[in-house]
């Protein structure tokens, strides 16, 4: 009996050991929305012939992997391009997320609830379209349908079980609406990951308007909270880098700054950019950083600079959680967090986009020791009263990400 345990133990472990080998908090991802749609479906943003793509992809990914990006999520990607996406990623040291047909393919019919749902189907769907690539070492995971509403989220959960049962390593992905709700969607999905965008740059929103962006940092806020209530899920921030014709404008350099420092001093475990290529919808142009000839526009090389400043600290990133410790500042945003490892951290965010400011920090306790990340640069700190004090500078939109001991 005690030999058949011990058989039971080994498998459970190396069963935990696969799935944990995926998990979101095994990766912090620097990513970027990659329109994967083909041909007429997707306003040709890539020619359906994969011998004809597959030089755009080359080109393509090599610059975002020089742009220090980390991971892409390819949604609409038909599956006679499914292999040249995940090769050709591969080389480029790129992971994956990546939807299994147009709007989700058969998945998303059934999440929608305009099919339905059909064990035969799901069956067919994973033996034909994802079998071939499961085990592909790109693969990061698999977009069943892009934003589900609210009253679809019982069904996503069921096609996403019927994933994970098939192969455990591949892991379901979705990227939901600012306005969902992240609960019921984590309760319903069992995900390991929720994912949010929201876009809060209309045309008429003014540069130097704190209040788009501190609506997205109440949002970033909303859903790394409901995150860290779920099993320790990991909430996944999607930054506008875009412009929509008569619906959003592009961001400034700085706005794209104070998004992305929002997300992580809200508690976040992943940045995306949003969007790669430019494309027509309907009788709108959605531009995104490169143009219809794949030209960057400026937008494009900031994302990069942000993306390497935060690549040195994504591990430490990936590994901080709330800290209730009360932190005293004068930063527009400022979070206390802890590695699990002794370590205070704080991140703090500046949202103004035009001057930038000087904020005064301080925690209690005893610490004698203050490390400014990102930037490279210490800034003066003095502990006195069992509490430590110390001001920095941040740029406009910056922010910071400082260890205390």
């Amino acid at each position: 009996m005690n030999s058949i345990r011990r058989v039971i133990f080994a498998v459970a472990c190396v069963f935990a050991i696969v799935c944990n080998s995926v998990r979101a908090d095994d990766f912090f991802p620097l990513g970027l929305w990659y329109e994967g749609g083909v041909g007429d479906a997707r306003d040709n943003v890539l020619p359906a012939d994969p011998a004809k793509a597959a030089p755009i992809y080359e080109k393509n990914f090599a610059d975002i992997a020089a742009h220090g990006i980390n991971v892409i999520v390819v949604p609409n990607s038909p599956p006679e391009h499914h292999r040249l996406v995940l090769d050709t990623a591969e080389k480029h040291h790129l992971k994956v997320i990546l939807e299994l047909g147009l709007d989700g393919g058969p998945f998303g019919h059934m999440i929608r609830g305009d099919r339905a749902m059909d064990d035969h189907v799901i069956a067919e769907t994973v033996e034909k379209v994802l079998a071939p690539i499961k085990d592909h070492p790109a693969l990061l995971r698999v977009q069943l349908l892009d934003e589900p509403p609210g009253d679809a989220f019982a069904r996503y959960g069921y096609v996403a079980e019927s994933v994970r049962k098939f192969n455990p390593r591949t892991l379901p992905f979705c990227c939901l609406t600012g306005d969902s709700n992240g609960d019921a969607f984590l309760a319903a999905s069992k995900s390991d990951v929720i994912a949010f965008d929201m876009y809060p740059l209309a045309p008429g929103a003014k540069e130097g308007d704190v209040k788009p962006l501190k609506d997205f940092a109440t949002y970033a806020d909303r859903f790394a909270g409901c995150a860290t209530k779920h099993d320790d899920a990991r909430s996944w921030a999607v930054v506008q880098c875009h412009a929509i014709t008569g619906g959003l404008r592009f961001p400034t350099t700085a706005e794209v700054r104070c998004m992305t420092w929002s997300a992580l001093a809200t508690g976040n475990k992943g940045v995306f950019w949003f969007l790669y290529q430019s494309e027509r919808v309907g009788p709108a142009m959605m531009d995104g950083l490169v143009d219809r000839q794949f030209k960057a526009r400026p937008l494009w090389d900031e994302v990069g600079k942000l993306a390497k400043e935060l690549a040195p600290v994504a591990a430490i990133l990936a590994k901080l959680k709330p800290d209730a410790i009360k932190l005293e500042s004068n930063a527009d945003l400022a979070r206390a967090f802890s590695d699990g490892g002794g370590n205070t951290y704080v991140i703090a965010a500046n949202f103004d986009t035009l001057h930038a400011k000087q904020i005064t920090l301080k925690l209690p306790g005893d610490y004698h020791g203050l490390k400014r990340f990102v930037h490279g640069t210490s800034d003066d700190a003095t502990n006195s009263r069992n509490a430590l004090t110390w001001s920095a500078k941040l740029d406009p939109g910056d922010g910071a990400i400082f260890r205390v001991r």
